[in-house]
């Protein structure tokens, strides 16, 4: 055989290597994206991971699901979220902090420097968002 000599491909091999580079492209495109680390459902599993690993106890996991479920969680959050500063990881942190908009709204800065991620800047901001 000549060392030189390379063999036609034949139809078979090359509708396979079709399928195979079509297929992957296709799965590519539909396949979802990594979930939003901040969406509900993620809260939840990474508070369940948490407490199987003992990094949390029962009571703490309990109150990560309820503020997770809790309307007044999704309110407090669309409220700080179109502030300058405030990224998911904050409304998330500041919707835990507080048990209503209300409280939100009555909150000085003293109070909203001590949730964390919420410095003397953004307490201002926030604060002002409610006067």
């Amino acid at each position: 055989m000549n060392p030189l000599y390379a063999p036609e491909p034949d139809t078979l091999s090359i509708l396979f290597v079709t399928v195979v580079i079509l297929g992957t492209v296709l799965y590519d495109h539909f396949t979802p994206d990594d979930p939003d680390p901040f969406s509900p459902e993620a809260r939840r599993q990474r508070a369940h991971d948490a407490y199987s690993e003992g990094r949390i106890d029962h009571t703490e996991l309990e109150r990560i699901l309820e503020t997770t479920e809790d309307p007044h969680t999704k309110r407090i959050q669309a409220l700080v979220r179109p502030i300058n500063g405030v990224g998911p990881k904050t409304s998330w942190a500041v919707a835990e902090h507080f048990d209503s908009p209300e409280d939100l709204r009555d909150a000085d800065r003293d109070e909203l420097e001590k949730i964390h991620g919420v410095g003397p800047s953004l307490s201002e901001a926030i604060a002002e968002r409610f006067d």
